[in-house]
């Protein structure tokens, strides 16, 4: 079934670019546009879906049983605790977020990073710490690729570069950073997937905050309330890596 629609294009140059193909395939401007249309269709309902599962995660999370105590410390008694631990990650501890994209010698016969792609990485990352004057750097690969001919390996990355590890209370614990299978968290919970991914923690924690989606993955911080419980080691590395692929 067909349906008539009217577009408008502000970029002309673009239509011309339509209209030469055209002329060289010699097929009418509609039949065009209408296969750049369902060729990219499947790709924008890709992205529907995870934007889907991203806002279905962060409601789970934010509405855990585990996350839902009342937070004394904010004027708004009814905010979810861990909505209140996560603003406070938005505001105070993370600083700033870095995108990027490097490839680095990789001689390994297997995909593993090898030493010296993390020892060019933790230079890259030292030289942030200095002109930032920030206390971490987290590198964490979205998309990474071996090539094993040209002996390289690397991709796109973000490195989120933070402030402070506690604040109004809260501890945030960078020694326990972890990350889960988005789907689990949608279908069985939070907890359902911790235990699902057999993790287990050293602390009772009263918050797990998502610091970072990135394919099928979503990475978390756990937290800790400093008036109930103090971490017995507070020295975390300066430089976080992280390869959720």
């Amino acid at each position: 079934m067909s349906k008539r629609i009217t577009i408008i294009l502000k970029n002309i140059s673009a239509l011309e670019t339509v209209d030469e193909y055209c002329n060289f395939h010699q097929c009418s401007r509609s039949s065009v546009i209408s296969k750049i249309i369902t060729g990219i269709a499947p790709l924008l309902e890709n992205i529907s879906q995870h934007t889907r599962i991203a806002n279905e995660l962060e409601k789970i999370l934010f509405n855990s049983h585990l996350n839902h105590s009342e937070v004394p410390q904010s004027n708004d008694s009814s905010v979810p605790l861990a909505e209140y631990i996560y603003l406070i990650w938005k505001e105070n501890i993370l600083y700033k977020n870095l995108s990027g994209e490097n490839r680095y010698q990789h001689l390994l016969k297997n995909a593993k990073m090898g030493k010296g792609e993390i020892d060019d990485i933790q230079e890259n990352l030292k030289y942030h710490l200095e002109w930032s004057q920030a206390k971490k750097a987290i590198f964490i690969y979205t998309d990474r690729l071996v090539d094993y001919q040209g002996k390289k390996a690397g991709g796109y990355s973000n490195t989120l570069l933070i402030n402070n590890t506690e604040y109004d209370g809260y501890y945030f614990d960078f020694n326990a950073i972890f990350s889960l299978y988005i789907n689990n968290v949608v279908f069985f919970g939070l907890q359902g997937a911790i235990n699902k991914e057999n993790i287990f923690f050293q602390y009772e924690y009263i918050s797990h905050i998502p610091i970072y989606k990135t394919n099928e993955k979503v990475i978390l911080i756990p937290v800790l309330d400093t008036t109930k419980t103090r971490p017995k080691n507070t020295h975390s590395p300066d430089i976080i890596i992280i390869n959720p692929l």
